[in-house]
C-alpha cells in the first residue's frame, strides 16, 4: 500500500493480517496544540509522537497504540490540583468536562492520617495545602509487608493507604485523591484508585471493563475496552469535534477550558478503481496544564481486502 502523510504531524498506519487476504489498518494521527484563549493552536513542536512500542514520558509510560480502535475516547489530565487563588485549603474538587457527556469528578484531601476513636480507626482531619499532584502516588494503593516479603495492592502498587492489618494503619496516612462516591470511611475498605494518566498494564481496572456480567449473570467480554489507556472513569463514549473542555481545581487562577478544533482529519482510501474520503474521529485527548499544551489522537480504522495488481493508495490530510 502507498501511504501518504499530508501533514507535519506524527501518524502511522497499523496494519495486520485477518485472513489469508484480509487486512485490518488503522491510522492514527497525533497533533499537539497551545491552549490560547480557550482556542488549540497547533504547536511548533510536536513531542508526542506516535509508536506500537511503549514510550516513556515525563508523565510515566504511555502504552503502543497498534490497536484497531478502542472501546472510548482516553482522557489525560497531566498536573496538579490547586487551590483556589493560590491560598491554602483542607479539602477541594477536581472536575474534569468534556461537552454534554462526560464529566469525571475527584475530592481533593490535604495531608491526613487515620487516627483512633473508641469505636475503632476514623480518618483525621486534612491538613491545608496549596498544590496536590495528579497522580497514582496520591491514589489509593500502596505496599504491606507480609512473611518476610512485600504485599502490593495489585492496581497502584506505589499509592497510598493499603494496609493489612489495623494496627498498622493507624497513624499512618489515607490517599490524598478518592473518588467523592467511594470516599474511604472503614481502615480496610479497597476503593479503585482514581487515576488522571496512563493505566498501567498489570492493573486490573482494565480486565474489569473488558468483562461485564450481564442482567443473566453472564459474562461478556468487551475486547475493545482492552486497549484504552486512560482510567475507566477517563474514559468517554465518544467526543465530538468542536467540543468545549472544562476542567476545574487544576489552576490557582480558576478553571482551565478550552475547545476542541471544529473539524477534523480526513482519510483517503483508493482501492483499484473504487476511492473512499472519511472523518477521522477524536481517539484521546491529553492535557498538559502547566504547559498549557494538549494533544488530541485522531483514528481512522478500515479493513480491506488484497487482489493481485491492484493498486492501493492511502492518504491522510487536514482538509
Amino acid at each position: 500500500m502507498e501511504y501518504t502523510n499530508r501533514t507535519r504531524f506524527p501518524a502511522h498506519l497499523f496494519r495486520t493480517a485477518v485472513g489469508e487476504h484480509k487486512i485490518a489498518a488503522s491510522l492514527l494521527l497525533r497533533v499537539t496544540y497551545d491552549v490560547r484563549g480557550g482556542a488549540l493552536v497547533p504547536s511548533e513542536e510536536q513531542p508526542w509522537p506516535t509508536s506500537t512500542a511503549p514510550f516513556e514520558t515525563e508523565y510515566g509510560v504511555m502504552p503502543p497504540e497498534g490497536v484497531f480502535y478502542r472501546g472510548g475516547v482516553d482522557v489525560f489530565v497531566f498536573g496538579s490540583a490547586h487551590a483556589p487563588g493560590g491560598r491554602k485549603t483542607s479539602e477541594l474538587n477536581v472536575s474534569v468536562e468534556i461537552g454534554d457527556g462526560f464529566r469525571r469528578d475527584a475530592r481533593i484531601f490535604g495531608p491526613r492520617v487515620w487516627y483512633r476513636r473508641i469505636s475503632g480507626l476514623v480518618p483525621g482531619p486534612p491538613q491545608p495545602f496549596t498544590s496536590i499532584p495528579l497522580t497514582l502516588a496520591h491514589a489509593y494503593g500502596g505496599k504491606e509487608p507480609w512473611d518476610g516479603t512485600e504485599v502490593p495492592f495489585s492496581d497502584n502498587p506505589d499509592g497510598t493507604g493499603f494496609y493489612t492489618t489495623e494496627e498498622r494503619a493507624e497513624g499512618r496516612p489515607l490517599p490524598c485523591i478518592e473518588d467523592p462516591a467511594q470516599l474511604i470511611k472503614k481502615w480496610d475498605d479497597r476503593p479503585a484508585p482514581v487515576g488522571f494518566g496512563f493505566v498501567p498494564p498489570y492493573a486490573s481496572a482494565r480486565m474489569r471493563e473488558v468483562m461485564r456480567a450481564g442482567q443473566d449473570g453472564k459474562i461478556s467480554l468487551d475486547m475493545p475496552a482492552f486497549f484504552n489507556a486512560a482510567f475507566p472513569g477517563m474514559v468517554a463514549r465518544r467526543v465530538e469535534p468542536g467540543a468545549p473542555v472544562r476542567l476545574s481545581g487544576v489552576h490557582p487562577s480558576g478553571p482551565f477550558t478550552f475547545e476542541l478544533p471544529n473539524t477534523l482529519p480526513v482519510a483517503r482510501l483508493r482501492l483499484g478503481p473504487s476511492t473512499a474520503e472519511r472523518p477521522m474521529a477524536i481517539d484521546q485527548i491529553g492535557v498538559e496544564v502547566e504547559r498549557r499544551r494538549a494533544f488530541v489522537s485522531y483514528r481512522y480504522p478500515f479493513r480491506y481486502v488484497v487482489r493481485p495488481l491492484e493498486r492501493r493508495i492511502f492518504e491522510i490530510s487536514l482538509e
